[in-house]
């Protein structure tokens, strides 16, 4: 026959977790003797760091990345209409409107650079030595603060950015750049303050800050 087995468990962790092989035994068929094979069936896992909600006390003031900005242009979330000036892009014209009330409005769209926020986490190991378990949560906490926040961003339909010293995880949105920013975060290690933030050049959009 063939049987089904499952297990739960919760590692203590983030990081890459390497899992063992599966030894498969049996006392079949009058059990007598017991029979086993060992199977190297190893896999490999990525532990994400915690990510819990974020409250409105956590979050920086005046709502980082909240503002809109109306912008000529074909690309973004509708914003508004006004009339047309001198040097607007013939492309931007609504034109429906313009032949209700006889005159040319154009269209403007929310700026894409006020929906960008970039989550700056300052991984550097402040202490040579053996860590104490006070450091140690310092540096899993922060790391879980910054999860949080890319989520939270994320889930509410920003592009998130994840900046820190020696990674770089290029704005994105949508299920996909949550598991990139969560797997760059769980294999993130803190590193001397000689490594540089990667990707130093300044992006569009507003920054949200995370040390320990």
């Amino acid at each position: 026959r063939t049987v089904q087995a499952s297990y739960r468990h919760v590692f203590p962790r983030r990081g890459r977790i390497r899992l063992g092989g599966l030894r498969i035994a049996t006392r079949f068929p009058f059990a007598f003797f017991r029979k086993w094979r060992e199977l190297d069936e190893g896999a490999e896992l990525i532990v994400y760091p915690a990510v819990r909600p974020v409250s409105a006390g956590e979050l920086p003031p005046a709502g980082v990345g909240e503002l809109t900005a109306p912008r000529l242009g074909r690309r973004g979330e509708f914003h508004s209409l006004r009339g047309y000036q001198d040097g607007d892009d013939p492309r931007a014209i609504h034109w429906r409107k313009s032949a209700r009330l006889g005159q040319l409005f154009v269209r403007l769209n929310e700026d894409q650079t006020a929906r960008r926020v970039t989550v700056r986490l300052d991984n550097t190991a402040r202490t040579a030595g053996p860590l104490s378990p006070q450091d140690d949560q310092a540096r899993e906490t922060a790391v879980s603060r910054a999860a949080s926040l890319a989520a939270h961003y994320l889930g509410r339909g920003f592009a998130v950015r994840l900046c820190a010293r020696g990674v770089d995880v290029p704005h994105g949105s949508g299920e996909a750049q949550v598991e990139r920013v969560l797997t760059a975060l769980a294999l993130l290690e803190f590193v001397d303050a000689g490594t540089p933030f990667a990707g130093t050049t300044p992006a569009p959009g507003e920054t949200v800050a995370v040390g320990i």
